[in-house]
C-alpha cells in the first residue's frame, strides 16, 4: 500500500506522501518522510501482545480507504503493464465480499494469474507482491482480447476459486470488484 493517514486515522485518506514500509521484525512502518506515523503488524496475536502495534487487516480504516480508492477507479484506470519472466499473461486482483445464508460476511483479496491462452498461471499470481519492483512494458493485449480473456477465462476461474477456497458457503452469495489488472509481458 502506498499512502498514509492523518492524525489518528480520522480521515481514512492516505495522502501520497506516506509510504508503508516493511521492517526486519515482520512489522510495517507508516512513514511520512523520515517520521514514523504508525507501526503495524499483519499478525493478530502480535498486535494483541504489543501496545506499540496496530493490526493491519482488511477492516482497518487505512486499508478500507485504499480499497475504496481503488474500487472507485474505472477498469481502464487500474491496469498496468510490466515485464517478467512469468509472462506473458495477466494478473488480476479482486476484492470479494461474500455472505452466507445466515448473514455472516467475509472479505477477501484474491489474485488470479492467467496465461494468454486462458490457462491458470500460478507464476503470475506469485508476482502480486513484487509488482512494484518490475519494469514497465507496453500493453500486450488489444481491448477485445482483454474483454474475451476476462469473460471466458478469468470470471469463471474466479468463481471456481471462491468455491474451492470455501469463501462462498453453500447457499451464500458474493460480489467481486476488480481492483487490479496487470499485463505481464515476457522478459526480453
Amino acid at each position: 500500500m502506498h499512502g498514509g493517514r492523518s492524525g489518528r486515522h480520522k480521515s481514512g485518506v492516505c495522502p501520497p506522501a506516506f509510504q508503508l514500509l516493511s521492517r526486519e521484525d515482520c512489522t510495517l512502518d507508516l512513514r511520512n518522510g523520515d517520521a514514523i506515523e504508525g507501526r503495524f503488524t499483519l499478525d493478530r496475536e502480535t498486535a494483541m501482545q504489543r501496545a506499540d502495534l496496530e493490526l493491519l487487516g482488511l477492516d482497518h480504516p487505512l486499508v478500507q480507504a485504499e480499497l475504496n480508492r481503488w474500487q472507485s477507479l474505472s477498469p481502464g484506470q487500474i491496469g498496468i503493464s510490466i515485464e517478467s519472466e512469468a509472462g506473458p499473461g495477466v494478473l488480476t486482483i479482486w476484492f470479494v465480499e461474500s455472505r452466507g445464508p445466515a448473514g455472516e460476511q467475509r472479505s477477501s483479496v484474491i489474485a488470479l494469474g492467467v496465461a494468454e491462452d486462458g490457462r491458470r498461471e500460478l507464476r503470475l499470481e506469485q508476482l502480486a507482491t513484487d509488482i512494484v519492483q518490475a519494469s514497465g512494458a507496453r500493453s500486450i493485449f488489444p481491448l477485445q482480447d482483454r474483454q474475451t480473456l476476462l469473460r471466458e477465462s478469468i470470471m469463471p476461474m474466479l468463481e471456481r476459486e471462491l468455491h474451492h477456497r470455501q469463501l462462498v458457503p453453500p447457499g451464500g452469495s458474493y460480489a467481486a470488484k476488480r481492483i487490479g489488472w496487470v499485463e505481464v509481458a515476457g522478459s526480453r
